[in-house]
């Protein structure tokens, strides 16, 4: 409501501002404009009129546009987000004389940062751009393991290989010019934040829950299958019309592990000196892993929703594959 309605008064005087008598002169936003209000600053009638929400007049600076988020200012040129990133790296690479090459590497890291990306139209930004602090957590894309595994295998048949290498070209097609390849990767989830949206207390279009860490989580994916929130939503609470505690994203609760296995066979066809023929059927997510999708974060979305997977809206989930299912591919290419 309008923050000179007299409820919206009443609310103000309650958190103790004082009255102050304004005229707005001409060069004001709101020329004309004048009153006795309780009000937040004495030129905050000048600068907003009379009908602006009580919410203007509750923020912390209230004399500025909200703080630079979604829905507020959009200041691509904000420098104030910072990250922190440390890592141990390791890589093995080996090639055999018979036509095996494999390569693995696996990093162990962490990545801290108050924001999720240097340009504020692609994520909410701060909740209160006037004070980053509580921005600081974990990174929203910090993966605390991820290991990749890749390796190609020509098969030793024919001519020039260990087995069946009799015969000439003929044998060299049929025979020859197999390739096994792979790739794989595994990665822990990336964390997930939590958000209470019915109070907008900064009016950027968003606000955190409250946490308690002395109530366990309980993250377990496979709560989905049965019906069941993923987590122990106790740990979240509607922080009414306040900034939530609640990090901006949290640690200890991560979207499902990754794991996806990438096979390929392929054939090679020798054509003279200039040409070869290659067919090759390449496979995606060869396991055929189902990965759940993610959570609904919002606590204000209710019992029957918050927790949930794809939630039905009647305390349950609905199917959600968050990765795509086993797919093939042939292809053929002629080389010349």
């Amino acid at each position: 409501s309008a923050w000179t309605s007299a409820a919206s008064q009443s609310d103000l005087q309650a958190a103790g501002f004082r009255q102050a008598t304004v005229t707005c002169g001409p060069n004001t936003n709101h020329p004309g404009a004048n009153g006795t209000f309780f009000t937040p600053y004495a030129n905050f009638l000048c600068d907003y009129g009379s009908d602006r929400g009580l919410s203007q007049a509750l923020l912390p600076y209230p004399m500025y546009n909200p703080s630079e988020s979604a829905g507020g200012l959009t200041n691509q040129f904000n420098m104030a987000g910072s990250s922190l990133y440390n890592a141990l790296q390791a890589q093995m690479q080996k090639r055999w004389s018979n036509g095996l090459t494999f390569l693995v590497n696996y990093t162990l890291s962490k990545n801290m940062s108050n924001t999720d990306s240097g340009f504020s139209t692609f994520n909410f930004g701060a909740l209160n751009g006037f004070d980053q602090k509580p921005e600081w957590s974990i990174a929203a894309n910090d993966q605390k393991h991820v290991a990749n595994l890749t390796g190609v295998y020509e098969l030793p048949l024919g001519p020039g290989k260990k087995f069946l290498n009799h015969g000439g070209s003929l044998m060299k097609n049929l025979l020859g010019g197999w390739q096994l390849s792979g790739i794989f990767q595994y990665a822990s989830g990336s964390p997930i934040p939590i958000y209470a949206n019915n109070n907008d207390v900064f009016l950027n279009g968003f606000n955190r829950a409250n946490y308690d860490p002395n109530v366990p989580l309980n993250l377990n994916w496979n709560n989905y299958y049965k019906g069941l929130p993923v987590i122990n939503t106790a740990a979240f609470s509607d922080p009414g019309f306040k900034q939530g505690n609640a990090p901006r994203n949290l640690d200890a609760l991560r979207n499902p592990f990754f794991g996806n296995e990438e096979f390929a066979l392929a054939k090679h066809f020798y054509l003279g000196e200039r040409f070869n023929f290659e067919i090759k059927m390449d496979y995606n997510n060869l396991l055929n892993r189902m990965r759940v999708c993610g959570l609904d974060n919002n606590v204000n979305d209710g019992a029957k929703n918050f927790g949930f997977v794809n939630p039905d809206g009647n305390g349950g989930s609905k199917p959600c594959q968050g990765n795509n299912p086993r797919q093939g591919q042939i292809f053929l290419k002629l080389k010349f």
